[in-house]
């Protein structure tokens, strides 16, 4: 009787011992899904933090050291605030004034992008001349800038006439107009030069880049000979 005892308490002992083992792994499992868990949650913010700033810098970076920086830097310092003048007026649809501001939107932003679209795309002289004059975008743009100076031209007829005040217009609609076409103007005044300009450093950084290219590869040809002699 005392071994039947003695087995059945044994019996019983390895099968609690079992079921807590069970038990604890179920528990560190569980606790272990969690943690996981409560990690990438946590690090969630910090990855789609990270997967939107490091593009964004790689492309500040990009433009900073391209040689259409000047030309990007004018584009938005003078389309900009057209930009702001349009969005101020965009709940007086009625208006004349207010519906000529929120086309001149779309041609500001048409701007800016060309602008940025020629400072990525031109890492070289070469880059350069064949986005200037092969790229279809760019060629659209050109077309598109045409529009962008005949509507500038249509503002100031409406402007002086009197008519871009008809409608339910705000009372500040006639200083936001203008001021959008001077800045319109000024873009068209400063934004060329500043093209032109980037052109020339453009063509000036190709032309010292090719230059380094001949003496590197003139050099590697006179200290070549040499030691073919020393062998011979």
């Amino acid at each position: 009787k005392h071994q039947i005892l003695s087995r059945f308490f044994k019996h019983q002992t390895n099968d609690f011992l079992t079921m807590a083992a069970i038990l604890c792994q179920s528990i560190s499992n569980l606790c272990s899904a969690t943690c996981s868990g409560c990690g990438q949650v946590c690090k969630l913010p910090c990855t789609l933090c990270s997967s939107i700033c490091r593009p964004m810098c790689e492309g500040i970076k990009k433009l900073c050291s391209s040689h259409f920086c000047i030309y990007a830097s004018v584009a938005l310092g003078l389309n900009l605030p057209p930009i702001i003048f349009g969005l101020n007026s965009i709940a007086y649809g009625g208006c004349k004034g207010s519906q000529w501001l929120i086309v001149n939107i779309i041609f500001c932003i048409a701007h800016i992008v060309a602008a940025f679209y020629l400072a990525m795309q031109s890492k070289s002289w070469s880059d350069t001349m064949n986005t200037l004059c092969y790229d279809p975008w760019i060629a659209a743009y050109i077309l598109f800038g045409i529009g962008s100076f005949v509507w500038l031209c249509t503002g100031m007829s409406w402007a002086m006439s009197g008519a871009i005040q008809n409608g339910n217009c705000p009372d500040n609609i006639g200083s936001l107009t203008y001021n959008s076409i001077y800045f319109g103007y000024a873009f068209f005044g400063f934004g060329m030069s500043a093209l032109l300009i980037s052109m020339m450093i453009s063509a000036c950084m190709g032309k010292k880049d090719s230059s380094h290219d001949k003496d590197g590869a003139s050099n590697g040809t006179y200290f070549a000979f040499p030691a073919a002699s020393n062998k011979v």
